[in-house]
């Protein structure tokens, strides 16, 4: 008998739970709430039910208390489209090194744990697969491989996927606008006098990916400014090693193309770090011999000598925008593919000077 008290005790507590939720949600239940006593008499149930729905209301956010006032619908909280969603981090275990990610996606995670979302971690298909059935969005970083997208599209369809920080046509994507970063640096050092300018990139390979972007950005600025040559070579280098010899190399075969650069544009700030280090055994002074400009404006960029002038990504801003991208998604505002952008900046300090006064 004791075990039958329990189940039917259990049964209207579950539904009176989902049906005060629902209507928290959908807005019917606002401010404050009815007494116990009220909510004991309109449900005809026991006090311990609905004190025990209360607690679980407050316990996921829903609800809040004020000693001696009484209980009231979070509407701060169930404001947000994400609340309560779960939200999923797709990114592979390097990722996890670059500190711009770690940045950008700690303060995004931050943004939505605020509004009671939950956040997920997973790096392969396998564990992606494991809870697809609960995903709400999933934020695929970095994801270079339109392959893989694939993969993950046949795990939780195409219009719960939002790219960060990668462009692939067809697909909404939020991340640095690459393509304006080679432009306006190619624009930065054209504007300091420099007009014989080499770029050490990488992966260019892979088509659409950040690097190739900087790329294509660069070559416009170049085409639409008669006099300006640009130079390339392409390094090997990995983004999870420091690998100086590599960059080392990369920046030996910029000088091995001419003898009239005056500035370089290096994709990272690891790749300047390379082109730092071969100058020096080289007797390159930098800035007087040349300038660098770097991209990624990581800790070390400020303890080389001199000081690299470098991009900085904007990670503030793309946590707001991945933000409401988020939201669009889960509230079905996202009917149509959306690309946004966000242009990095640069940092200035000691690594570029100004050579108008030469003449060319």
């Amino acid at each position: 008998m004791k075990a039958n008290k329990k189940n039917n005790e259990a049964a209207p507590y579950q539904l009176i739970y989902e049906q005060m939720r629902n209507a928290i949600r959908g807005g019917e239940l606002n401010g404050k709430l009815p007494s116990i006593a009220e909510l004991t008499q309109k449900f005809s149930v026991s006090h311990n039910t609905i004190k025990k729905v209360l607690d679980k209301l407050k316990e996921q956010q829903y609800l809040y208390g004020m000693h001696g006032k009484g209980v009231y619908v979070n509407d701060t909280v169930t404001s947000n489209p994400a609340f309560q969603k779960n939200i999923v981090f797709y990114l592979h275990i390097d990722s996890y090194r670059n500190p711009f990610y770690l940045q950008a996606l700690s303060k995004l995670r931050q943004l939505l744990e605020t509004g009671q979302a939950n956040v997920h971690f997973v790096n392969s298909p396998r564990q992606l697969s494991e809870m697809s059935g609960i995903v709400d969005v999933l934020l695929a970083v970095d994801v270079k491989k339109e392959s893989e997208l694939e993969v993950i599209k046949s795990l939780i369809g195409q219009e719960k996927i939002i790219i960060f920080n990668q462009n692939f046509s067809g697909w909404h994507c939020v991340g640095t606008d690459n393509f304006r970063a080679g432009y306006i640096a190619m624009d930065y050092l054209y504007g300091k006098g420099h007009r014989q300018i080499g770029l050490l990139s990488r992966d260019l390979d892979i088509p659409g990916c950040f690097f190739d972007l900087r790329y294509q950005g660069a070559c416009l600025f170049a085409s639409e400014h008669p006099g300006m040559t640009i130079f390339n070579s392409e390094s090997e280098i990995s983004e999870s090693r420091m690998d100086e010899v590599s960059a080392s190399l990369a920046a030996k075969n910029l000088f091995e193309q001419t003898d009239e650069l005056t500035a370089v544009f290096a994709f990272t700030d690891i790749l300047a770090l390379g082109f730092v280090s071969y100058c020096h055994e080289a007797g390159i002074s930098i800035p007087g011999d040349i300038s660098l400009l770097g991209f990624d404006n990581r800790d070390f960029s400020t303890m080389l000598l001199p000081p690299l002038t470098t991009f900085q990504e904007n990670s503030e801003e793309l946590s707001r925008m991945a933000m409401l991208e988020i939201s669009n998604v889960v509230s079905g505002k996202s009917n149509s593919i959306k690309q946004i952008w966000v242009e990095p900046f640069v940092v200035e300090r000691e690594s570029v000077i100004n050579i108008k006064k030469k003449s060319y």
